[in-house]
């Protein structure tokens, strides 16, 4: 069972289907006042055009149920999937740090950060 980086409780998985090619992808969310989002490698590789990252749904899952105590995501987090640690880097050099495992390649969103993406891609 997959746990939350953050939280340590079990993620859930949510189905998303894709606007452009109709695909449909599996996301695992933290339904606890996080509202981390995981994705795995293969759910970005799923369908290019429709950006599942962008998708307005993963937007709404991947809002923190509470405010979250400053410096409460700057920690270390472990992989869901391989359980070793994930690695930060900064995305696109926004200071958004994201969370990367670098066995499976899959990434964790921490509540609120594919929205900022999502908005910095969206003004451009």
């Amino acid at each position: 069972m997959a746990l939350c980086p953050r939280c340590r409780i079990p993620l859930k998985t949510h189905t998303i289907t894709t606007d452009v090619e109709k695909w449909q992808v599996e996301v695992d969310v933290c339904s606890n006042r996080c509202g981390g989002v995981w994705l795995e490698a293969h759910d970005f590789e799923a369908d290019r055009r429709a950006n599942i990252l962008l998708d307005l749904e993963v937007v709404q899952l991947n809002t923190p149920k509470q405010s979250l105590p400053p410096g409460s995501t700057e920690g270390p987090a472990t992989c869901p999937a391989c359980k070793v640690p994930l690695e930060r880097f900064n995305w696109n050099n926004q200071g958004i740090m994201i969370d990367t495992c670098k066995r499976c390649k899959g990434r964790w969103f921490d509540g609120g950060e594919v929205r900022t993406i999502y908005n910095i891609l969206k003004y451009r």
